[in-house]
Order: C-alpha cells, then structure tokens, then sequence
C-alpha cells in the first residue's frame, strides 16, 4: 500500500509539465490589426490584436494579446466578436488532431520567423514576415506580391532554437456562425527548467498521496504498540 500510494504521488509530479501542455479549449476575441503594416489584397498583415481567456492551464488570461495569422485560405473572426479555439503546443508533445495541418515543423517555422521579427525589426518586415508564413501555409492560394519572401532565412531554421512557448490557436467549430477553420500563433514566455509549477489537480493528487503515506505511517506504528 505504501509503496503504491508513493507512486501514485511521483507519477502526478512527473506528468504535471505534460498535462500542462495538453491541448485546451478557450476563447479568442479577434480585435484587429496591431499597427499599420500593410495588405495583401484585401488581407491586413499581421501581428494583430486579441483578446484571450479561459485556456488554463496552458497560459494565463491575456486581454492584449499579440497573435499571427498563419492561414491565408480563411478568415479571421468578425471584429469584436469572440469564438472558441484549440490551444495546442507546437514544441511538445503536438496532437495534430487539434490543428489544420498535420505537420508541426510549419507551425515551428512561422514561430521562428516571428521571433527574428521581434528581435531586429529593422530587418524583418512584418510584410515580409506575413507573407512568408502565409506562402508557407497556404502556397496554392497566397498570391501576395510586395514582400520578400525569407525562405533562403529558413534554412537556418531551428526548433530547438525557439526561445518562448508557443501555441496554435485553432478554431475548434463549436459555434455556428464561424466554422472557418482560422488559426493564429501566440507566444508566453518560457518557464526556466526547474521552476514548473504543477498545476492544483496535480498538487490535491500528491497531497492526497502523501497524506495516505502519513496515515499508513501512524496505523503502523499503533499497531506496534498495541
């Protein structure tokens, strides 16, 4: 019993960071263009604005919100209007049954870019950018023109080099008037090695574990001196 309970409390300790990355459900309130970065068309280039909350335990409430479209072929949520989403990491684990695309190295790509845009603006347009992740996602339909494409920029590409956690936000389809499949990037930044903190349900069940290790402790001990 002891040795099982003892378990029980390691495996809830060691699986927190895990269940922390799980994909969950949450809302997104689409508020438009961030700054005045341009257009493809009729298609306003990003960083955008949003508003985002009830994605726990992925990441907190975040009511200024900067996220990236990487979806040319549909459409984001009307203004001010707010919609249900997919949070899914796209470093580990990814469960593509959450996302648009089955392939994780198009999402780590985009978040690679946006991050050297954030980094040196100075020489990564966020024209340039847009339009490269779009082209990446959507290459049989962006047909944007006057911007840069930075591909020859991927082939430096690196997921391991990715300095925050980032997230796809996919449109999970559970409201009526926006089934469109839209999907944004958005970034928290990273919690150092050693400092995960489990989330509560975690922490009740390695309480619980311990708990039972004190009683089982204290029965024996009565028993022997009995």
């Amino acid at each position: 019993m002891k040795k099982t309970l003892f378990a029980v409390a390691l495996s809830a300790l060691i699986s927190a960071p895990l269940l922390a990355q799980a994909p969950v459900s949450g809302n997104l309130k689409f508020l438009g263009d961030a700054s005045s970065n341009g257009a493809f068309g009729s298609a306003a280039v990003g960083p955008y604005n949003g508003a985002l909350t009830g994605f726990s335990p992925l990441f907190d409430d975040n009511v200024n919100a900067v996220l990236w479209c990487v979806d040319f072929d549909h459409f984001a949520p009307n203004k001010n209007a707010t919609d249900n989403y997919w949070a899914t990491s796209v470093l580990s684990p990814f469960n593509s049954s959450y996302t648009v695309k089955n392939n994780v190295t198009l999402y780590q790509q985009a978040a690679w870019l946006i991050e050297r845009y954030d980094a040196n603006v100075a020489n990564y347009s966020a024209k340039n950018v847009q339009g490269t992740i779009w082209e990446l996602f959507s290459p049989t339909s962006f047909n944007g023109t006057g911007y840069t494409n930075l591909s020859a920029d991927l082939a430096a590409f690196n997921a391991g080099d990715l300095s925050r956690d980032w997230f796809v936000l996919s449109d999970n389809m559970s409201n009526g008037e926006n089934v469109q499949n839209q999907e944004f990037l958005y970034s928290v930044a990273r919690v150092p090695q050693g400092s995960v903190v489990p989330e509560p349900a975690s922490l009740a069940l390695v309480a619980f574990g311990l708990a039972g290790l004190g009683m089982t402790a204290r029965r024996r001990r009565f028993n022997v001196r009995s």
